[in-house]
């Protein structure tokens, strides 16, 4: 502990305990929390590659494929951890959500802590980052798990990093980097790395006031820039169908759009009230004379903390972290259906707390004011934050709770996709197909670009049988989001099941090309060309299913069925051995792995598995019939009579058991 605490422990460990005390209570109520129906369904409840669970298979997929059009294989790798940890309950989840974000908040505050030897100071700074209202959007949102394990790799970032101060050794710097790869595969945010490494180096660490530092410190981070710029790149492309042309948005528009988001993470920040979830089309932007308002003040800003860096270096550093940590989700660059989003301060209030309260503490001391008073007003805005937290996270129990707390507090996508489709989705689940079809044709009279509500719809007007009307509906939600895998998913059932399957096909092919591993197309494609005699063709979507889903039985079978059909018997046989390790009492494994050892002409062991499936089940009328063709091919024909004659008691109208009886002789 000395590490990190040095030799007087009692304080500074009791801090942290405190911190690590008043965000269980703070946040654990989260762990009577449901999925909601914005996202946890899709990134967890209804993820094949997470509900998996953690296998050899399912870690290999994740690192190898993009999901979601994102490359974030440690979030998806945490989610399938949570399974196979705790089970397919939103618990679970949550927990380690809670667990996380105490994780963050003792490593600010032990940075802090070992950066400056002010306990109090960096239990403030920690603890009101812990507290803020804005926390619970990253925290009681289960999706929002890319935050928390992004934020947990930067502060171990920096741990690494504050071993650098003293010296030129290069493991810290290789630790570093390390966690920030680590941290960039958990979300790509952490490109801002770089520039809260060099903030660090001129506070707390003080690097910069070394002779000569400056050129050295910057070559230093060359690395870092290379890594984020990759990473940028990496995630601009797969990102390509989320962003607004540029074209489409005015050099005004998107400083607009800046001013405004700037604003509302200023609001936000110093009034943490009334806080909601906005969609980029129901945004109000400031106005001209309003948008370069905000934009001059964050410029006046910006250069009071430049001039006052030397005097007060703690603000520079803390209000540049804010503002570095606030460029990627500015809103210039416009991705996805958030214009802003209180998970999105995650990082940026870490900046925005360490400025706060050195900043205070050393402007109270310039005045004359000492310690006391402003220690004071900090605990007082703590309690006053933790009240709002503890107010505010139960608006987010389930989506029920929160599409009401949206209706009076907010409005646009997130209070419609709660509010109008959670009844719809109800009914689906129960299968009163009508009233779905009611409820969801209300709810896309008030968003008619919904392309969930189409194609949510659709299937309940195919699980009605409406099956033209339900082709349409999917074609709409295809037409008005044609990006989504799911899309093309439902429209290709709604084709199979009307007959056109190569049709159907064509639209699974289309999913599976904007997401390889969306196992429901693999699994529908590999029964569609089952069933269009391409053996070939659906052997590798099987295949490519099991890479991900090893335990898939059905899948399993179905595999080692046509490898077997179509002459690769060891390939048969090692499916059918994987099955039979799972379930070693099925009759219907045992009898086809009996045919494929026959077929391979291993005797032995096909007549071992016939015994087995006749155990299991003697009335088996396939298993007796083959069992007694193997008899007679190997010349026991009393034995073989045996099997028919039970054959012809169960099936006495059989007349190729009969036949069979009088070739070896048994009338």
């Amino acid at each position: 502990m000395k590490i990190f605490f040095g030799d007087n422990l009692k304080l500074p460990v009791a801090l942290a305990i405190l911190i690590a005390v008043l965000a269980a209570a703070l946040y654990l109520p989260a762990l009577n929390f449901d999925f909601l129906n914005i996202d946890d369904e899709v990134y967890v409840k209804n993820n094949p590659l997470v509900q998996s669970g953690l296998t050899l298979q399912s870690v290999a997929s994740a690192f190898k494929n993009p999901y979601l059009n994102y490359w974030i294989p440690l979030t998806w790798v945490s989610f399938m951890a949570d399974i196979s940890l705790f089970g397919p309950a939103p618990w679970g989840f949550h927990l380690t959500n809670v667990i996380l974000h105490i994780a963050v908040c003792l490593l600010l505050y032990l940075f802090l802590f070992r950066a400056t030897s002010s306990p109090w100071l960096s239990f403030f700074a920690a603890a009101l980052f812990m507290a803020h209202p804005a926390r619970v959007e990253s925290v009681a949102w289960i999706t929002s798990r890319k935050d928390l394990l992004s934020s947990f790799f930067l502060l171990l970032c920096l741990h690494g990093y504050f071993f650098r101060r003293d010296g030129n050794n290069l493991w810290p710097l290789a630790f570093s980097m390390a966690m920030m790869t680590a941290g960039l595969m958990s979300k790509p945010i952490l490109v801002v790395t770089p520039l809260i490494l060099l903030l660090v180096d001129f506070w707390p660490l003080g690097r910069f006031s070394q002779k000569g530092a400056k050129v050295a410190l910057w070559a230093e981070k060359l690395p870092f820039f290379l890594l984020a710029a990759a990473f940028s790149i990496a995630t601009l492309r797969l990102q390509g169908t989320s962003i607004v042309p540029t074209a489409s948005l005015s050099v005004f528009d998107r400083a607009a759009y800046a001013a405004t988001t700037l604003f509302h993470y200023l609001k936000s920040s110093f009034w943490p009230v009334s806080l909601t979830l906005s969609d980029r089309e129901s945004v109000e932007l400031l106005g001209p004379p309003a948008a370069w308002a905000v934009l001059a003040l964050f410029a006046l800003l910006l250069g009071l903390t430049c001039r006052s860096r030397n005097s007060s270096p703690h603000t520079f550093t803390g209000w540049w972290w804010f503002v570095a940590a606030l460029l990627p989700v500015s809103g210039f660059l416009q991705v996805g259906l958030n214009s802003y989003a209180d998970r999105f301060t995650y990082i940026p209030h870490m900046g925005l707390s360490i400025a706060l309260v050195f900043g205070a503490d050393s402007l109270s001391k310039r005045l004359g004011g000492g310690e006391k008073w402003p220690r004071a007003a900090m605990a007082l805005v703590l309690a006053i934050l933790a009240f709002l937290t503890g107010s505010y996270i139960g608006k987010w129990k389930d989506s029920r709770t929160l599409a009401l707390y949206l209706k009076e507090n907010g409005n646009g996508y997130f209070l419609q996709k709660l509010s109008q489709s959670s009844t719809a989705d109800s009914y689906l689940k129960e299968g009163d197909y009508s009233a779905a079809i009611r409820e969801y044709e209300a709810a896309i009279s008030q968003n008619v670009m919904d392309d969930a509500l189409w194609r949510n719809m659709g299937i309940a007007l195919g699980e009605s049988g409406r099956l033209d009307e339900a082709i349409r509906a999917l074609e709409r939600a295809v037409s008005i989001r044609p990006q989504d895998p799911e899309n093309h998913f439902s429209l290709a059932v709604g084709y199979l099941r009307s007959g056109l399957a190569q049709a159907g096909i064509a639209e699974l092919e289309k999913a599976l090309s904007l997401d390889p591993i969306h196992l429901k197309s693999l699994k529908t494609l590999g029964y569609a060309q089952k069933n269009a005699g391409q053996t070939t063709l659906a052997m590798r979507c099987f295949v490519k299913y099991l890479e991900v889903s090893p335990d898939q039985v059905e899948i399993l079978g179905e595999l080692a069925m046509l490898q077997a059909q179509s002459g690769q018997i060891d390939g048969a046989l090692a499916n059918f051995g994987k099955l039979l390790e799972i379930s070693p009492q099925n009759p219907v494994y045992n009898f086809n792995a009996a045919l494929a050892f026959e077929q391979k002409g291993d005797s032995a062991s096909a007549e071992k598995h016939y015994l087995k499936t006749l155990k299991i089940n003697p009335s088996d009328l396939p298993a007796l019939f083959n069992y007694g063709l193997l008899l007679e091919k190997q010349g026991r024909k009393a034995e073989a009579a045996t099997q028919f004659r039970k054959f012809l008691e169960i099936s006495p109208l059989s007349q190729t058991a009969a036949e069979a009886l009088k070739r070896l002789g048994d009338n």
